[in-house]
């Protein structure tokens, strides 16, 4: 049976020229930028990891992540949902498989903490490293945050297993499914919105 929920996704596609567009349009501080992994989404609800349909992960893909499950469940163990990029699910680009990055930690269905608020709930994580030596299986971990989605933007284009950035608007409610309030910029895909004043 599919779990009732969907993780919040980028409503906004751009490319490298939208986020310029996007930057002159609003004022510095607004938006706030993480680089994009090559990975898949899933998430932790009521001690269960699913994919970002709402589908139990398969048997086999549920053991490899399951040092994550306990960890994250004993890490929120009052959260509605746990947001988590599984690194390794796909492929290995990134390195050491088995390992997690935190997205977003939602209390409730009606969580009225904003990004800026909701991010410091997993800020005593340490960053994924460069290194994949350095993220190790069965670990979690967070992203590095960036005010200036351009200048991230240019400085991992060339990294393995990075896709592009996600920004955020910083005084953002989390929102299951499409939100405008989240865009990605990928490397290889065409400029699909134009941001707007």
């Amino acid at each position: 049976m599919n779990y009732p929920f969907r993780p919040m996704r980028p409503g906004l596609n751009l490319t490298r020229a939208g986020l310029v567009t996007l930057q002159d349009l609003q004022p510095e501080g607004c938006w706030d930028y993480q680089i994009k992994l090559d990975e898949e989404r899933a998430f932790l609800a009521e001690g269960r990891l699913y994919n970002r349909h709402g589908e139990p992960l398969s048997a086999a893909k549920a053991k490899m992540f399951d040092p994550i499950r306990i960890v994250a469940k004993k890490a929120f163990p009052n959260a509605w949902v746990v947001d988590l990029g599984l690194i390794g699910y796909r492929s290995d680009k990134l390195g050491h498989r088995g390992a997690a990055v935190v997205y977003d930690v939602v209390l409730g269905l009606n969580d009225a903490l904003t990004w800026r608020d909701r991010s410091t709930r997993f800020f005593s994580f340490p960053i994924l490293s460069e290194d994949p030596r350095d993220n190790l299986p069965g670990n979690l971990y967070r992203l590095g945050h960036s005010i200036d989605g351009l200048a991230l933007y240019d400085a991992v284009c060339r990294r393995p297993g990075v896709e592009g950035v996600v920004g955020r608007r910083v005084d953002s409610r989390y929102q299951q499914e499409d939100s405008k309030a989240m865009l990605k910029a990928r490397y290889d895909r065409h400029q699909t919105q134009t941001p707007k004043a």
